[in-house]
């Protein structure tokens, strides 16, 4: 299977990687200020390719051209302002990618709930059975429990080994139980993702639910 490359004098319409990961994806903005918000648990970067382009982050700004990058931790409220008449183009991650509840407004007031409709019409297409989605939601979110009180308690076991080999510089020592960790951790992370993996569909559906639904009374 042939690698799928993405061309940034192209490719900007749409997220291009879209994981639990990861969202990813160029951006094209034309001039003009953009909608302040935040991401109450993901960070966010940005790289500029084209453009000047000032973001604003928890009172402090910065102006970036082409070729310079920047980050807004989880929960930073940031605003952009493309300067100028050239249209800025950007990419941009989004880490770990996690929908808001709802109509998305928190996350993306300025697009409404777009993205929302978008991951429906990629991933959720045709079937919509929101128990059923609901329900594995809750199954994976329980597996995550049960996998990190099996590493917990491993960690609780060995923790005191950890740091009986920093105190003696017995490096190869902690190695060894890193290596006894690591599966069980490993274990913990992808499982945290299919957890985040299985709400990110449960609440985009619902999110599009409810848009139709506002449609239907005239509220949009």
């Amino acid at each position: 299977m042939p690698l799928e490359v993405y061309d940034f004098r192209k490719d900007t319409k749409h997220n291009l990687i879209t994981t639990s990961e990861v969202r990813a994806r160029f951006e094209l903005l034309p001039p003009g200020k953009y909608a302040r918000h935040s991401h109450p648990v993901s960070r966010e970067t940005w790289v500029i390719l084209q453009g000047r382009i000032q973001f604003e982050i928890e009172g402090e700004t910065a102006i970036l051209e082409p070729g310079m990058m920047l980050t807004a931790a989880p929960g930073e409220i940031h605003q952009v302002t493309v300067l100028g008449e050239e249209p800025v183009i950007q990419f941009l991650t989004v880490t770990p990618h996690v929908t808001p509840g709802g109509s998305g407004q928190r996350e993306y007031p300025e697009t409404g709930n777009t993205y929302a409709r978008h991951m429906v019409d990629r991933d959720l297409e045709p079937a919509k059975n929101e128990p059923t989605l609901i329900h594995n939601h809750g199954e994976e979110l329980r597996k995550l429990k049960t996998d990190v009180d099996e590493f917990t308690k491993k960690y609780d076991e060995l923790e005191q080994h950890l740091l009986d080999a920093q105190a003696t510089s017995n490096f190869a020592g902690a190695t060894d139980i890193f290596d006894t960790l690591l599966p069980l951790f490993s274990e913990n992370v992808a499982q945290f993702y299919k957890m985040v993996d299985t709400w990110n569909t449960m609440t985009a559906t619902l999110g599009e639910l409810k848009t139709q639904k506002d449609k239907e009374q005239g509220k949009v």
